[in-house]
């Protein structure tokens, strides 16, 4: 299996608000993705063993209209699953489903947002310090799958009063090729659209970024 790994150079800045669930239509049939309007499809990640984010995500934008969009989640996840981590034993993932509706265009993943907002109520909000471009093109009457986008939390120990605590400081994204668990995914909460039709368009990041290719699973 291919993986491609990305990592993106961090800021830490404090905001307020954040968003949750990731987007998902209530319904989706094959008449809504016709046209100009396509899909695109995949899932966003974590580890669960790990601090967790309030939410986490990636900004979409696309190239020649500088539309925005986003693809995110939050701890309530809509799925387990079981398979092998880079960097850690530990075999669990969990996540969220997303599917969005896009005119057709090219498009390019431009920077990421990982919210964590703490009991007290203060909130860090992480992101790269410079956007970067991770290019993919949507035609109109298309489903296209990109991926899991895998986040992995950068932490480190801190005592407090004696007592130490992991905290989050940022993190790497991974994107996968799990495109048959995706897709089975899909076709469980979308019976109405021909899956068989998706065209796997795993993004690639561009040369601004450090891209490892390697074999795994």
């Amino acid at each position: 299996m291919l993986i491609l790994k990305s990592i993106f150079c961090m800021l830490m800045l404090t905001l307020v608000g954040c968003a949750g669930k990731p987007p998902m239509p209530t319904t989706l049939a094959n008449a809504d993705i016709s046209g100009s309007t396509g899909l695109i499809t995949g899932t966003i990640t974590r580890n669960p063993l790990q601090p967790a984010y309030t939410a986490y995500g990636l900004y979409i934008r696309n190239i020649e209209t500088e539309e925005n969009h986003k693809i995110y989640t939050d701890l309530t996840g809509d799925f387990v699953d079981f398979h092998n981590l880079p960097t850690n034993n530990d075999s669990r993932v969990t996540g969220s489903s997303f599917a969005l509706l896009l005119p057709e265009g090219k498009y390019e993943i431009y920077n990421f947002n990982l919210y964590e907002l703490e009991p007290s109520g203060a909130s860090t909000t992480y992101f790269a310090e410079s956007d970067f471009s991770v290019p993919f093109q949507v035609s109109g009457g298309e489903k296209f799958y990109l991926g899991e986008f895998r986040l992995i939390a950068n932490t480190f120990m801190f005592e407090w009063f004696g007592v130490e605590k992991e905290v989050l400081s940022g993190g790497t994204w991974y994107i996968y090729d799990f495109f048959e668990r995706d897709i089975d995914m899909m076709k469980k909460k979308f019976p109405d659209v021909d899956w068989q039709k998706t065209k796997k368009e795993i993004p690639m990041p561009t040369a601004n970024l450090e891209l490892l290719i390697r074999s795994g699973g």
